[in-house]
């Protein structure tokens, strides 16, 4: 299957895999964690303030260390090369030894934070719908670990609160990720680069508040490694079957349970109402065109995309033109090429329809 990084033209990846490796052979851990995939390729910028003495000159393994100008006291920012996710405990070891060998008063304040990228070049367009499906359902989950300040920080917006997630007709498509802004708290931007982002090829977790603390850092980039392992899981037409089924708190729980497992939160913090949120918005981000007056649903019962249309003064849609579906969604969704159309858009705030079709495509509703 086509991958990300056949239908864009990247920069290799510098890993120095026996520089590493020969550091790695001879260092003995404090804490080796177990990443539930310890082979996908991660990098992690972490942000400190009060670094009087640079580092720059004691950096030979991991670490790139670069100024900040959003923060203050001495800040600087320290940018990891592509590690696979097992080299992550000896990198931070290793920052957290120089730092407090030539800063022992190194700190970070409410203006720093970790951001994570995830490597996506070698995910398919259908598996990073998946992700990205995925992680609005569970999008809750990473606030809870990162904090309601993280959750109001302008630099780090939540989805459920924009208009960037992409229908599901678009959701497929490379240019509809090309115009995500840096400062989303999932940056989708630097997949293939937009006006303020660069093409990695990478997913950009920016949730995190600054820490190395092990027992944040490991289990918060562990939460993204499980999100990318349950995308592989799913045919896109299977996940959208799914997210259009699921009516039921005990349904969202399952997920969660299956997905993240000992990474799940306390149901005393991750409640049935953030459940019930993540999916609601979701549903209406895929389904439905914002500000606009038409809106497309999957009916499962018929496998026809339903599409609504405002067509009051417009012309009758001549049979020739009834059907036109876009090709790619056609065959990702695995739908006749049919779309069915009535006058006038659901009212929002009401529960989704639910469509049956006649042998004369007359449309009636159920609910």
């Amino acid at each position: 299957m086509t991958k990300i990084q056949d239908i864009h033209s990247y920069s290799s990846l510098s890993t120095a895999k026996n520089h590493h490796l020969l550091y790695e052979s001879r260092t003995q851990l404090k804490d080796n964690y177990i990443f539930r995939n310890k082979n996908c390729l991660i990098g992690i910028e972490i942000e400190v303030e009060n670094i009087r003495s640079s580092l720059c000159g004691n950096l030979d393994y991991y670490w790139a260390e670069d100024e900040d100008h959003s923060l203050r006291n001495y800040g600087r920012e320290y940018k990891s090369i592509p590690m696979r996710a097992y080299q992550i405990p000896y990198s931070i070891e290793y920052l957290k030894q120089l730092l407090s060998i030539n800063n022992p008063k190194y700190e970070f304040s409410n203006r720093c934070s970790v951001h994570v990228h995830l490597n996506v070049r070698d995910f398919t367009m259908e598996q990073l719908a998946c992700f990205l499906i995925l992680y609005c359902v569970f999008e809750k989950h990473f606030f809870h670990i990162a904090g309601t300040k993280r959750e109001n920080n302008i630099f780090c917006v939540p989805l459920w609160t924009t208009d960037y997630l992409p229908n599901l007709k678009k959701l497929v498509r490379p240019e509809s990720y090309k115009a995500w802004h840096k400062y989303l708290a999932l940056n989708c931007g630097c997949i293939f680069g937009s006006e303020n982002n660069k093409d990695f090829g990478t997913v950009e977790f920016r949730h995190l508040y600054g820490t190395l603390d092990t027992k944040i850092l490991y289990p918060w980039i562990n939460s993204i490694i499980a999100l990318r392992e349950a995308s592989s899981k799913y045919k896109l037409d299977e996940l959208v079957e799914e997210i259009i089924t699921a009516n039921t708190t005990s349904q969202y729980l399952y997920w969660y349970d299956t997905i993240f497992q000992d990474l799940k939160i306390s149901p005393a913090l991750m409640t049935k109402k953030d459940h019930e949120y993540g999916i609601s918005n979701l549903k209406q981000s895929l389904f439905a065109f914002n500000n606009i007056k038409t809106y497309d649903y999957i009916n499962r019962q018929d496998n026809h995309l339903i599409r609504f249309h405002n067509l009051q003064g417009k012309k009758k849609v001549s049979e020739e033109n009834k059907y036109p579906m876009d090709d790619l969604l056609g065959e990702l969704m695995g739908v006749n090429n049919h779309i069915l159309f009535i006058d006038t858009p659901p009212v929002p705030g009401t529960p989704t329809p639910v469509f049956t079709t006649t042998n004369t495509d007359t449309i009636t509703t159920q609910g």
